[in-house]
């Protein structure tokens, strides 16, 4: 994550290889724990983990409060290589863990930082990936509320009916989602219909987002991905001549 060069080469690669409409930028939500002086390191089968996580108030006491531009620079560095290679044909979407997910509320600030130094490195917008685990709790009941927080956009999982989170939201932010990551493990008839099932289902109107409801998984077929976006673009083209 730390080396700009191949983390740019890894944010341009699916814009290479599909005809996507953004690209994302290839890091991690943990950079910030790590830049406040916690040892993570990525384990095999496992995932993310912390070799010395906070057990104690003398933990906390030894975590920095980081600055982008000198703790987290190489983060800029890839943006700005990034932005200058798609010449802002498309968007360069930033992100940031909400300091819910990252556990710690206190770098709330940090975050804020941490997210408008990427809109001043040239990212065109910002997603905070909140926990997976709110809508499990059944936090869908409160998108009227998440509305009113300022947002423009609500990323919905697949749990979640995308006509019934229109409703609850109206016209005033736009919705992210939501195909199950596994419907790319079928075949491509089953993914055609689930895509135009989804469209569908948000209908004639602005302000819709389509991805899937969560990361896509490691062992997808790349080639089942290209037919998803292929798809997406055919099948939307009937909705966008609607609207304009």
């Amino acid at each position: 994550m730390r080396q700009s060069e191949l983390a740019s080469q890894a944010t341009l690669l699916p814009i290479n290889l599909f005809s996507l409409d953004a690209a994302i930028l290839f890091s991690d939500i943990l950079i910030l724990p790590y830049a406040m002086g916690m040892n993570l390191t990525f384990l095999n089968n496992f995932g993310p983990c912390f070799l010395n996580p906070i057990q104690s108030r003398f933990d906390m006491e030894k975590l920095i409060i980081p600055h982008p531009e000198e703790h987290m620079n190489y983060v800029l560095q890839i943006i700005q290589v990034v932005c200058r290679e798609i010449n802002y044909k498309i968007p360069l979407i930033g992100f940031s863990g909400s300091p819910w997910t990252l556990a710690c509320y206190m770098i709330e600030d940090s975050v804020i930082l941490y997210l408008n130094a990427q809109i001043n490195a040239g990212v065109s917008a910002i997603v905070i990936f909140d926990t997976w685990g709110v809508f499990t709790k059944n936090s869908n009941a409160w998108l009227k509320d998440i509305v009113t927080s300022g947002c423009d956009v609500i990323a919905l999982d697949w749990n979640v009916d995308i006509q019934k989170a229109q409703k609850q939201v109206g016209k005033h932010v736009a919705l992210q989602g939501n195909m199950d990551p596994y419907v790319l493990y079928a075949k491509k008839t089953y993914i055609y219909k689930e895509t135009d099932l989804i469209l569908s289902q948000f209908g004639f109107r602005e302000g819709h987002i389509f991805s899937l409801g969560h990361g896509i998984l490691p062992d997808t077929d790349p080639d089942k991905v290209k037919f998803l976006i292929d798809s997406v673009h055919q099948l939307s083209l009937k909705y966008h001549q609607k609207i304009y």
